[in-house]
């Protein structure tokens, strides 16, 4: 059976294999100027994201929750940091996020986008909805202070909230 490329070109192959070393990842640009990765090949400090929305515009990255608490489990060590901070928007409720970094202020891992490494992430940002927020207060991996954050979140929701993860 013969490849896709058996049948190219010299001259294109040679500029094929130019171009992968230049090229990180192909993305679409919306019209609010993010950019879709749409690459099963995505991962963050080892969790997959198979799609991926780029804001050039802005400085950190949020991710989602992950679905299973046990993605996590790399960063139980005693040398990660686990806190919860409240966003600062206009809204009636502040949405939590939590935070991981390491204590020695050292980067938590590497951002590979199409399966080439993009750069080094100081800290994983993970957007908190009603679901994780409650996976993470029943953990106990959180110290109190932390944990009264969630706790707080989840009662300014209401107990009967089913709206789902973001």
């Amino acid at each position: 059976m013969a490849s896709e490329g058996d049948n190219e070109s010299p001259r294109g192959k040679a500029m094929r294999e130019s171009l992968q070393e230049k090229i990180l990842a192909v993305a679409l640009k919306n019209a609010r100027a993010r950019f879709f990765i749409p690459s099963t090949d995505n991962y963050f400090c080892g969790l997959k994201y198979d799609y991926v929305m780029i804001d050039s515009g802005c400085n950190s990255v949020l991710l989602p929750f992950p679905s299973s608490i046990d993605e996590l489990t790399q960063f139980h060590d005693e040398i990660f940091s686990w806190q919860v901070f409240c966003s600062q928007g206009t809204g009636a409720i502040h949405s939590p996020t939590l935070v991981i970094s390491r204590i020695d202020g050292l980067a938590v891992g590497s951002v590979l986008l199409a399966g080439r490494k993009v750069i080094e992430l100081p800290f994983l940002r993970f957007h908190l909805g009603s679901q994780s927020a409650q996976t993470l207060v029943s953990l106990e991996r959180l110290d109190e202070v932390e944990s009264e954050k969630l706790r707080n979140f989840l009662s300014e929701i209401g107990e009967n909230n089913h709206s789902s993860e973001l």
